[in-house]
């Protein structure tokens, strides 16, 4: 009697990301005559050794996607770039697309945090005044793509401070992304600042800006640095509005005509004799030699100045502005009280103070104190007064 059974032989494929697939194979059995039973052990002998092949392909394609796994995240998290100098340009972009356009900086870079990686960053970026997220790709990424990403994620985002810069490797420094910046990059730099005279950012501004990048970065395939957390980066930045609150404050020195007023005539005959400007908002300023103002002359009652009716002009008062976080050194504020002292012998006039009092020397001497105060304590906190990381803060 021929006697048929059904015996499983399991040949299962590595699990991989999901749920196990098992594929299982019957072999009929005929009993009874031993070459029959040959022929079986044959075919259970392939089946096995189709199985083992089944298996080591699986364990191979396993091990084959654990090690990508591993790669990337050595690049998110080990990632380390040499430091390379460079000056990165004076140009910003917002995710709309316009365009800020400003003076070069060059300022130093500076060292990182602890707590940070040692991703280098652009040297118009600061870790004390800026939250700095770098990213890289794995292969050159084209910065229109970029663009469409940044433009696409932060459309409503347009009261960010935020920059995004890209490393220029035929210049070798770091750029600014620019709406009409061509090429392609592998390093890219996100920063937010954390104050400025609005405000330090919170934990809505935090939130927006990192999950954003983020977002571009997977929507780009970049590797993210390490996110400083949100509790760090919100003391950072009241702390910071703190340290702008003491110590942004100008200096206001009032000129007083001892009898009537002044003519236009003696004050831009004076203005221009000490190599001030007159700019379109009616203001003369005098600059430094990269262009930076240094303090302003205006009509104290805030009137602008017109070149053209400067002839006909009679001026009641006149008032000397400076910044004092703007200003390099104290030697800005001896210029203009020397350019005042001045001022009142060519146009009989005298110093007072806004409540009308007389500035003697004695109350200079006291504000000049309080000045180089100020300068120590911005200096404290790695901010140099009058830098380009003073300006950022400081508008």
């Amino acid at each position: 009697m021929l006697m048929v059974s059904w015996a499983p032989v399991d040949v299962s494929w590595p699990n991989c990301r999901g749920p196990e697939m098992a594929y299982n194979r019957f072999i009929w059995r005929p009993s009874g005559s031993r070459g029959d039973n040959r022929h079986l052990m044959a075919d259970t002998q392939l089946l096995l050794a189709l199985g083992i092949t089944a298996a080591a392909v699986g364990l191979g394609f396993w091990g084959y996607s654990a090690w990508q796994s591993h790669q990337l995240r050595q690049r998110r998290n080990k990632t380390e770039w040499t430091e390379e100098q460079g000056s990165a340009r004076s140009w910003e972009v917002s995710p709309d697309g316009r365009l800020d356009l400003g003076p070069g900086l060059t300022a130093s870079p500076q060292g990182t945090h602890a707590g940070q990686s040692a991703w280098e960053h652009p040297p118009t970026l600061h870790r004390q005044i800026d939250l700095i997220i770098a990213l890289a790709a794995p292969d050159p990424v084209d910065l229109a793509r970029v663009r469409e990403a940044l433009i696409a994620e932060f459309a409503d985002a347009n009261e960010l401070p935020m920059r995004w810069y890209f490393f220029d490797d035929a210049q070798n420094q770091w750029s600014l992304l620019t709406i009409d910046a061509q090429g392609s990059a592998q390093r890219l730099i996100a920063s937010l600042l954390l104050c400025n005279r609005s405000g330090p950012i919170g934990e809505r501004e935090y939130s927006r800006f990192t999950g954003g990048t983020e977002r571009v970065a997977d929507r780009l395939g970049l590797a993210c640095d390490r996110i400083e957390p949100r509790a760090s980066v919100l003391r950072r930045a009241q702390a910071l509005d703190r340290l702008c609150q003491s110590v942004d404050w100008q200096v206001v020195i009032n000129l007083k005509p001892r009898s009537g007023t002044i003519l236009g005539t003696k004050v831009r005959a004076a203005a221009e004799a000490f190599g001030m400007k007159l700019d379109p908002d009616g203001a003369y300023r005098l600059y430094d030699e990269q262009g930076y103002p240094l303090f302003t002359l205006i009509d104290a009652r805030n009137e602008p100045f017109i070149a053209a009716e400067m002839r006909v002009r009679q001026v009641p008062a006149l008032s000397l502005i400076c910044e004092i976080a703007l200003i390099p050194a104290p030697s800005v504020f001896d210029r203009m009280v020397g350019f005042a002292e001045k001022l009142t012998r060519t146009l009989d006039a005298e110093l007072v103070a806004d409540d009308g009092t007389p500035l003697t020397a004695d109350r200079l001497r006291s504000v000049r104190a309080q000045i180089e105060k100020s300068h120590q304590e911005m200096r404290s906190h790695e901010i140099a007064p009058g830098s380009a990381f003073a300006r950022r803060l400081f508008s």
